[in-house]
C-alpha cells in the first residue's frame, strides 16, 4: 500500500505542514511551519513503514544527532527530532529557493555554470565539507541531489550551497546487514573506489573524491560517471575517470579534478583545506579572484542580525563606561545619544564669595632669649613671596581693606621684628 502524503494544513509534531519539497529513499522532506511561532522549517519524515524496523529508527535517530552537532553556512543544520504516531521526523533549516543544484543545473544549466560561479559554488561545498570533518563526520554520499541551493535560482552568481542528508553517517554507525555482511549503499554515479568496498572503507578521502564528481558537474552540467548501477559502478572506480569532457576548459581545472579522483586515497589532496588553496590558486591563475571570506569557523546560528546585536550592546556598554558617575542628569538617553564632539562644555557662572567677618588676630608671645625653646623669626623666602602675587583688586579698594585676615599677619610680623631687635640691642649692650 502507497503512503500517503501528508496534506497541507495537517500538523506533524507540534509542525504544521504546507507542502511536499521532495522525496527519498528514507523519507519525504515538506517545507513546514511551528504550530506557535510561525518559524519556517523543512519536515523530513521517515517512511512509515521503515519506522516500523527499530534499526531504521536508530539509523534516523543517528541522522539527527549528528545534524544538530553541525551548524555552518554551507550545511542545512537539524534543529530536533519529532514523533507522532510512532512516526520519527527530522526538523531542518528550509533553505530559502530550496531547489538541489541537480535540479537547478539540469533545468537551467546543462551546459555548466560559468567557471568562476562554479568554482565559487564549489568552494561553498568544500567549506561545509571540511567544517564536518573537523567535527570526526564524513558525509559518504555527496552528490548534486544533497547540495541545497540558497538564492535566486535564474543567478548562479548568488548562489549559496547547503550541504544536507548525512543518512549515510548514520548507516555507517548502524550498517545494513544482509546474510553476515554489511550492505553496499552508495549513489552509483557519485561513488568512490572505497564505497564499493563498502561503508567500513569510506573515510574524508572519499568525500574528496566526490568534490572532483561535483566540480565536472559544475562545469559540463553532465556527471563524470555514467554508472547506473552499483555493478557498473565498479567497473568505473577501477580506473582513472576520462576528461575529455573537460578538454574546453583551463589546464588548472583538469588538474584539479584529476587530483580530486586519484584511484588510490593518498594520492588526492588528504583534506577540503587543500582543496579549497587549490581552488583559490585556479580562481588567481584565471585572473578571477574571488573575494570570499573563511566561513570554516563561523556558525550558522552566528546570522548578521545577531552579530549587529552584539556590535550594538558592546558600543552601548562602552558609552555607558564612560559616562560621568557624578552626573546628576537623570536623562540618560541623551548621554548615550550625544558623541563626545557634539557636547559643549558651558562656562562655569562665577558666584560671589560671601564676606566673613574680619576675626582680631592674636598676637605672638615674645620669646625670650636665653629660652631653649624660644623658635626664631622665619625670613622671609622672595621666591615664595613672587609667587603668591594677589589677585588685582577692585578700583578704589586697598589691600587692608580687600583682605583683614593678611593684616593681622602683617603686624604680628612687624611687631615680632621689632622686638627681635630690641633684645639684639639689649644683648649688646649687656656684652659690653
Amino acid at each position: 500500500m502507497e503512503e500517503t502524503i501528508l496534506e497541507a494544513g495537517h500538523e506533524f509534531g507540534g509542525y504544521r505542514i504546507e507542502g511536499l519539497v521532495a522525496g527519498g529513499g528514507m523519507g519525504r522532506v515538506y517545507a513546514a511551519r511551528h504550530a506557535v511561532y510561525g518559524t519556517p522549517v523543512a519536515l523530513k519524515v521517515l517512511h512509515a513503514d521503515l519506522g516500523n524496523e527499530e534499526a531504521w529508527r536508530k539509523r534516523f535517530s543517528e541522522e539527527g544527532l549528528i545534524g544538530l552537532q553541525l551548524k555552518h553556512p554551507h550545511i542545512a543544520s537539524a534543529r530536533e527530532l519529532v514523533e507522532q504516531d510512532g512516526r520519527l521526523a527530522l526538523v531542518l533549516d528550509l533553505v530559502s529557493g530550496g531547489m538541489t543544484l541537480h535540479r537547478l543545473v539540469s533545468r537551467g544549466h546543462q551546459q555548466g555554470l560559468p567557471l568562476d560561479q562554479a568554482l565559487a559554488v564549489l568552494l561553498g561545498i568544500v567549506q561545509g565539507v571540511e567544517y564536518a570533518h573537523a567535527k570526526g563526520v564524513v558525509h559518504g554520499d555527496l552528490k548534486p541531489e544533497n547540495v541545497l541551493i540558497e538564492g535566486e535560482a535564474l543567478d548562479p552568481s548568488a548562489w549559496v550551497p547547503r550541504v544536507t542528508d548525512f543518512g549515510t553517517v548514520a548507516l555507517m554507525a548502524h550498517p545494513v546487514v544482509i546474510d553476515g555482511q554489511s550492505a553496499v549503499v552508495v549513489s552509483p554515479r557519485y561513488a568512490s573506489p572505497e564505497h564499493v568496498r563498502g561503508l567500513d572503507a569510506i573515510e574524508t578521502c572519499s568525500d574528496i573524491y566526490c568534490l572532483g564528481l561535483l566540480l565536472h558537474y559544475l562545469v559540463t552540467g553532465r556527471h563524470a560517471s555514467t554508472a547506473a548501477t552499483v555493478k557498473d559502478a565498479f567497473g568505473v572506480v577501477t580506473r582513472p575517470l576520462p576528461v575529455v569532457t573537460l578538454v574546453d576548459l583551463p589546464d588548472a581545472v583538469i588538474a584539479l579534478f584529476q587530483r580530486c579522483t586519484m584511484l588510490d586515497p593518498e594520492d588526492r589532496y588528504q583534506d577540503c583545506r587543500e582543496v579549497a588553496l587549490a581552488i583559490r590558486d585556479v580562481l588567481d591563475g584565471l585572473g578571477l579572484g574571488l573575494d570570499l571570506e573563511d566561513l570554516q569557523a563561523d556558525l550558522a546560528t552566528e546570522v548578521i542580525e545577531d552579530r549587529q546585536e552584539m556590535k550594538d550592546e558592546a558600543a552601548r556598554q562602552r558609552m555607558l563606561a564612560s559616562i560621568d558617575p557624578f552626573d546628576q542628569d537623570e536623562d540618560l538617553e541623551d548621554d548615550l545619544t550625544l558623541g563626545p564632539d557634539e557636547a559643549e562644555e558651558e562656562e562655569p557662572e562665577a558666584t560671589p564669595a560671601t564676606p566673613s567677618e574680619p576675626e582680631e588676630a592674636e598676637e605672638p608671645e615674645p620669646a625670650v632669649a636665653g629660652d631653649e625653646n624660644a623658635e626664631s623669626a622665619p625670613e622671609p623666602v622672595e621666591a615664595t613671596a613672587k609667587a603668591a602675587e594677589p589677585a588685582p583688586l577692585p578700583e578704589g579698594q586697598s589691600f587692608t581693606e580687600a583682605d583683614p585676615t593678611k593684616k593681622a599677619v602683617v603686624l604680628g610680623v612687624g611687631a615680632l621684628v621689632v622686638l627681635v631687635i630690641a633684645l639684639a640691642i639689649v644683648a649688646a649692650v649687656l656684652w659690653t
